[in-house]
């Protein structure tokens, strides 16, 4: 799909000396259609009850163009000990929706082929709160996965642009990227159980 710059080059490209073909027009308006995209919404219907946490999410976006994310997550006064890490079930169709605009962190094996969009965010109490996100598959389901740093009784209410394209960084805290990436996806194992979705 052309971007909004390419479809203005495009028309700059028309010349006012009758000159233009038609298939040179049609492309231009092709493009045009095809840019104002389809809008797509995945959300939560009301508050979701799961593993010591209250949420409700909503990613809003256009189809391959761009996609935000609001949310609200609890971790209920009494969860003492939840995980800080839980799941959230999909359809292939949303999944494939989310997809363009999120890593994909998947088990194989024990293995896993793992990247997280990670984000501080503002706690209602004040408090800056890490959060991780990201899309995961395993043996055949599809899911989100929230990672949060949340004391019992802590709420997180806000909204994030979601973004993501895959590339290689060089690591800032040892050099070496294996080995930094590798560490974090050991922690984030240890907070993750595959076994657990349902």
């Amino acid at each position: 799909m052309a971007t909004y710059q390419q479809i203005v080059t495009k028309i700059n490209g028309i010349t006012d000396n009758g000159n233009n073909t038609a298939a040179e027009v049609r492309s231009v308006l092709t493009d045009m259609l095809n840019f104002s995209g389809e809008g797509f919404e995945i959300s939560t219907p009301d508050l979701v009850d799961k593993e010591g946490y209250l949420y409700h999410f909503s990613f809003k976006g256009i189809k391959k163009q761009c996609c935000n994310l609001y949310f609200m997550i609890n971790l209920k006064a009494s969860s003492t000990g939840a995980p800080q890490s839980f799941t959230h079930i999909i359809n292939e169709e949303e999944f494939e929706l989310l997809r363009p605009f999120m890593p994909l962190y998947t088990f194989r094996s024990g293995t896993s082929d793992s990247a997280f969009l990670s984000y501080v965010v503002p706690g209602v109490q004040g408090r800056p709160i890490n959060m991780l996100l990201t899309l995961g598959s395993y043996q055949g389901m599809k899911f989100l996965l929230f990672g949060l740093e949340l004391e019992p009784g802590e709420t997180v209410s806000t909204a994030v642009a979601v973004n993501f394209k895959p590339f290689t960084a060089p690591s800032a805290a040892t050099g070496n990227t294996k080995k930094d990436t590798d560490a974090f996806l050991k922690s984030m194992k240890n907070n993750f159980n595959p076994e657990n979705l349902k």
